[in-house]
């Protein structure tokens, strides 16, 4: 489980990612590819993990 941001310290346009991390993390919840998961997370700034890209 990474850390992600508060909402309200995310910019507009850069909200899409933080709502695709916290859905893919909720139990149950939607799942996705490696390549959506690391396009937010350099959207918000995060560090990719190993064999999430360049």
């Amino acid at each position: 489980m990474i850390e992600l941001p508060d909402f309200s310290s995310v910019p507009n346009e850069r909200r899409w990612a933080l709502r695709i991390l916290r859905e893919n993390e909720r139990p149950g919840g939607r799942r996705y590819s490696m390549t959506v998961l690391s396009m937010a997370k350099r959207a918000l700034g995060i560090g990719l993990n190993a064999g999430e890209g360049q």
